[in-house]
């Protein structure tokens, strides 16, 4: 049997918690989308009341989900490091499930921001 150099074993386990971290960034910049776009009326007008908060939740919005596709993939590599000590092979198929799904939903928040006007900012008046 090979001998893992001391620490491997640590190291890719916490590379996989920061893939985990990177998912969930990822998914905060859907759940900001889909909430712009939950409050907004039927003509696209916000329900809310002006603030400077819904100005510093869409920035972020935006800013997540331009990055989106590369917090994705990064994190996709260190899923792929990190899985191999999953012992548990359901516990394995959960974890690559969820990358390829963070990745295929960093896209699409990508196209819904960056592919021309996002109609999901007109729910954050500020």
């Amino acid at each position: 049997m090979k001998q893992e150099p001391k620490g491997f074993w640590r190291r890719d386990i916490k590379s996989l918690g920061v893939a985990y971290a990177l998912f969930a960034l990822v998914f905060l910049g859907f759940v900001i989308q889909i909430a712009g776009i939950s409050l907004t009326d039927e003509y696209l007008r916000p329900v809310l009341k002006p603030s400077r908060i819904w100005g510093f939740v869409e920035a972020v919005g935006i800013g997540i989900t331009f990055f989106a596709p590369f917090i994705s993939l990064g994190a996709l590599s260190m899923v792929r490091s990190g899985a191999a000590q999953i012992a548990r092979s359901s516990k394995r198929i959960l974890v690559w499930t969820l990358a390829i799904f963070a990745v295929v939903l960093s896209f699409a928040e990508f196209i819904w921001s960056c592919g021309g006007h996002p109609t999901w900012i007109q729910g954050y008046p500020y």
